[in-house]
């Protein structure tokens, strides 16, 4: 098990050294250098959070509030930082998410209740 660890710890800072990782981070601390950008962002991510959240639990116009959300906050979505960041952001999301369906698939655990 130690080996695992060890190198689930390599695996990491592989990771941590890639340029989606490094872009990831910068992008962040470009967007957290304007607070108030970053703090309204925030919200708004809360927002779509939740919202998304709420459509697990049964509650059907969650495409309605994601519409009407993002147009309340187009000049927001529109900043460079904001936009940047979002990019990176998804692109660190697609990765860990190809890493964690890889995973689920080679060692076939079951994770098809999720569906």
């Amino acid at each position: 098990m130690d080996d695992l660890q060890n190198q689930t710890v390599e695996f990491v800072e592989q990771i941590k050294k890639s340029d989606v990782y490094i872009n990831f981070l910068q992008s962040k601390k470009n967007l957290a250098l304007k607070p108030n950008l970053s703090a309204q962002f925030d919200e708004f991510r809360k927002s779509c959070f939740e919202i998304q959240l709420g459509h697990n639990y049964g509650y059907y116009n969650c495409y309605e509030q994601l519409v009407n959300l993002k147009n309340a906050n187009d000049e927001l979505l529109s900043h460079s930082l904001v936009k940047e960041f979002m990019e990176d952001e998804i692109k660190m999301t697609k990765l860990i998410w190809e890493i964690f369906n890889h995973l689920v698939e080679e060692i076939e655990f079951d994770v098809d209740f999720l569906e």
